[in-house]
């Protein structure tokens, strides 16, 4: 029983520690929307948006959920132990310009390595150094097809970075 009530304990707390940084980084990137409380870990271990009021956020964009899903994957990052590099496919798709240029800013908070895959219509070519420090940038590539089995990897700008 000990030792069940133990792992009780740290379950809770984790989920804890980890609502506690999603909130942050939610209310953050969607401060424009007033009345919001924060994020909740419900059963299910998803996220729901709580309300000034104390009651849930029924409906919800595809934007905002995107933005839940940043807020988890960066809550997960700081929670935890060990650090490792963030993936993220289409990370701009269903946000618009402001929301998407808040979640480029963030990127460099939410783990030390973020591997960006981005279509041209999310990210058109040269804009991630506009919004970030250059300096934080290793490398922008962009992928050209050669044949029809082959596409090759090419530096953004014709750079070697």
């Amino acid at each position: 029983i000990f030792f069940e009530q133990t792992a009780d304990d740290y379950r809770e707390d984790q989920k804890a520690q980890i609502e506690k940084e999603a909130t942050k980084i939610f209310l953050s990137t969607a401060e424009h929307v007033k009345g919001r409380k924060g994020l909740r870990i419900t059963e299910n271990y998803g996220l729901e948006i709580i309300q000034s009021d104390g009651t849930v956020e029924d409906l919800r964009s595809s934007g905002i959920e995107h933005i839940i899903a940043v807020s988890l994957i960066g809550a997960l990052q700081a929670t935890s132990p060990v650090k490792g590099p963030v993936v993220m496919d289409s990370p701009f798709g269903r946000l618009d310009m402001t929301h998407g240029d808040r979640v480029m800013n963030l990127l460099p908070e939410l783990a030390p390595q973020v591997l960006l895959l981005a279509t041209d219509r999310e990210l058109p070519e040269g804009t991630a150094s506009s919004i970030l420090d250059p300096s934080q940038i290793i490398g922008e590539r962009k992928l050209k097809k050669l044949t029809a089995n082959q596409t090759v990897l090419e530096p953004v700008g014709g750079g070697s970075r």
